[in-house]
C-alpha cells in the first residue's frame, strides 16, 4: 500500500513539474500576468475565443500579418507554376478547373444584340459562321467563344488574366479590333519601385503602376514575350495604359492588386493524393510484373549455379540483374520455397481515405464532389439533385464575372471599332457618342443553362408559374442555356 501512495506522489510531482516547465516556457502577457494553470487558457484569462488563445497544443501556430501584395512577392510565382502543373499533370485538378469552365462558359456566353446585321458582323469577327475570320484573335489562332474559355482558365489556375484590345489597320480588317491575352507569367514582377518611378513620376509594384493619391492602377508592365521563350529578354518591358487594357482576377483581400489560383487552398492536397496515387500505381504495375519462385529437382545446375552469385539473380555473363520484366520466374533449388513475389495492391482500407481525402479538395475549390470527380454512385437522386442546385449558385456568380469583365469590355471595343470603320449595320460616331448607353444597355446575354435531373416535374411547375404570372418563357428558356428569341425563329420554321 505504501508502494503504491509513493507511486501515486510521484506521478502527482513529475505532472506538477512538466506543467511548471511549460507555463515557464510559454509567452507572458503584456500586462505582467502570468499564464493560467487551466490547460485551455491563455495570460491567466478566461472566456474569450479559444482560438486565440496559446497553449501547449497550439503555441507555435503564429501565422502573422502580412498584406495581400507582400504575400504575392514572396507566394505568387510558385504557387501559381504548381498549379499550372497539377492542372496538366493531375486529372482532379484539371477536372475541378474544367468543371467551371463546362458550366460558366459551356460553348460560349453569347451577345445578344437585338440587331441581325449586328450579330452577323460580330459572328463574323468572333470566327463563328462560315465565313469568319477569326479577326478577334491577335493570333488568328481562336475563336471568340475559345477565347472566353481560355480567359477563364487562365484567371482559375493562373489567378488572373490581362486582355489587351489593340487597333488594327484597318485595311487589314473590317472591324480594325483584336484581343491579346497575356497570363500572370507575362507580368514585369521584377519591377518594384517604393518610390516614384524616373519616367512616370508613379511606383511601380507587382507590375502594376499604382496612383498613389487613390490607388488605382494606372498601368501595366509586362514582359515583352513569354518568359522562357527563345527570344526572352527578361530586361525588355513593354508599358500598356489601363484604359486599353482589362485586367481580371478575383479579388479575394482587401488592397490585393493581383490575382492568386483557384486551387491555392487545396494545392498541397492535390499534389499529397497525386503523390501516393502514383506510389500505388508504381506498387500495382510491379506486382504484374512479378510471378513466383519455383524449385528444381538438380540443384547444381549449371545455369542454376552461375545464376545463384551472392543470392543475386543475375545472367548468362554473372551480371546482376537490378530491373525486372514481365512474367519473370526464378528457377530455385530443392532447399527454395515457392512465394509470391511483389508488393501489395492498395488494401480496401485506402478507398475510404481517398475519398475523404477527394471531397475535402472538392470542398476547397467550392464545388459539389460529383461535380469535380464525377462519380455519381455514392449518392441518391435526391441528394444528388440538391448539390447540383447548389452548384448552380457558385456558378452564376461566376457567370456574371465573365460577362462584366470580359464580355461587356469586349463588346465595348467592338461597337467602338465597328462605328469607327463606319459598318453599315452601326450607328454614325455623332449618334453613337450622343447615345452610347443607350445602346449598349440594350444587349443581352445568352447565358449556360444546365439540363433538369427531372425534366417532367420542372415542366409541370414551370406550366403552373405560367399560368401564375411568377415567371416568363424568356427566363424558363435561358435556364436551359437556349436563347428566346431563336427557339421563336426555329418554331415559326417549323409552322
Amino acid at each position: 500500500m505504501d508502494a503504491q501512495i509513493s507511486e501515486h506522489d510521484q506521478t502527482l510531482s513529475f505532472l506538477a513539474d512538466l506543467e511548471q516547465r511549460q507555463e515557464s516556457a510559454a509567452p507572458r502577457a503584456s500586462s505582467g500576468e502570468s499564464f493560467s494553470s487551466h490547460p485551455f487558457s491563455s495570460g491567466g484569462k478566461t472566456g474569450g475565443y479559444d482560438g486565440g488563445k496559446l497553449n501547449r497544443m497550439n503555441a507555435d501556430w503564429n501565422p502573422g500579418s502580412m498584406g495581400p501584395n507582400r504575400i504575392f512577392q514572396l507566394d505568387g510565382r510558385l504557387l501559381r507554376e504548381r498549379a499550372w502543373d497539377l492542372y496538366r499533370n493531375n486529372p482532379f485538378a484539371r477536372s475541378a478547373i474544367e468543371a467551371y469552365i463546362a458550366n460558366v462558359i459551356e460553348c460560349g456566353i453569347m451577345p445578344d444584340l437585338n440587331d441581325t446585321d449586328r450579330e452577323n458582323e460580330y459572328y463574323r469577327w468572333g470566327g463563328l459562321t462560315a465565313h469568319g475570320t477569326f479577326d478577334c484573335d491577335i493570333t488568328g489562332d481562336q475563336t471568340i467563344n475559345e477565347m472566353q474559355a481560355l480567359w477563364l482558365r487562365e484567371m482559375l489556375v493562373g489567378g488572373g488574366c490581362l486582355v489587351h484590345y489593340v487597333d488594327m489597320p484597318r485595311r487589314s480588317q473590317r472591324v480594325p479590333l483584336a484581343l491579346e491575352m497575356m497570363g500572370e507569367s507575362r507580368f514585369a514582377d521584377h519591377l518594384q519601385t517604393w518610390g516614384r518611378n524616373p519616367k512616370t513620376a508613379n511606383p511601380v509594384k507587382n507590375g502594376h503602376e499604382i496612383d498613389t493619391a487613390t490607388g488605382r492602377t494606372l498601368a501595366y508592365h509586362v514582359r515583352a514575350t513569354q518568359p522562357n521563350d527563345l527570344d526572352y529578354d527578361p530586361e525588355k518591358t513593354i508599358r500598356l495604359a489601363r484604359e486599353h487594357c482589362k485586367y481580371s482576377f478575383i479579388k479575394d483581400m482587401i488592397g490585393a492588386k493581383r490575382g492568386t489560383t483557384l486551387l491555392k487552398a487545396v494545392i498541397t492536397w492535390l499534389w499529397s493524393l497525386g503523390y501516393y496515387v502514383d506510389n500505388e500505381l508504381d506498387a500495382s504495375n510491379l506486382k504484374s510484373s512479378w510471378g513466383y519462385m519455383v524449385t528444381t529437382d538438380n540443384p547444381s545446375d549449371a545455369m542454376n549455379d552461375l545464376a545463384r552469385e551472392d543470392n543475386y539473380v543475375t545472367d548468362m555473363a554473372g551480371n546482376r540483374i537490378d530491373h525486372h520484366e514481365s512474367g519473370m520466374i526464378w528457377h530455385g533449388g530443392t532447399e527454395d520455397k515457392i512465394h509470391a513475389i511483389g508488393p501489395n495492391v492498395p488494401g480496401g482500407d485506402s478507398l475510404p481515405w481517398m475519398m475523404l481525402i477527394q471531397r475535402s479538395i472538392a470542398v476547397g475549390v467550392n464545388v459539389s464532389y460529383e461535380e469535380v470527380f464525377r462519380d455519381y454512385s455514392k449518392t441518391t437522386f435526391s441528394s444528388g439533385r440538391m448539390s447540383r442546385g447548389q452548384d448552380k449558385k457558385r456558378f452564376r456568380p461566376m457567370q456574371s464575372l465573365a460577362v462584366c469583365h470580359f464580355g461587356n469590355p469586349t463588346i465595348n471595343r467592338f461597337f467602338r471599332s465597328a462605328v469607327g470603320a463606319m459598318r453599315p449595320a452601326f450607328p454614325s460616331p455623332s449618334q453613337y457618342v450622343n447615345d452610347v448607353d443607350d445602346i449598349l444597355q440594350d444587349i443581352d446575354w445568352q447565358l449556360a443553362g444546365w439540363e433538369s435531373p427531372n425534366p417532367k416535374e420542372d415542366a409541370i411547375a414551370n406550366h403552373q408559374k405560367l399560368q401564375d404570372r411568377t415567371i416568363s418563357r424568356s427566363e424558363i428558356v435561358a435556364s436551359e442555356g437556349r436563347s428566346f428569341k431563336n427557339t421563336l425563329k426555329y418554331l415559326e420554321r417549323e409552322e
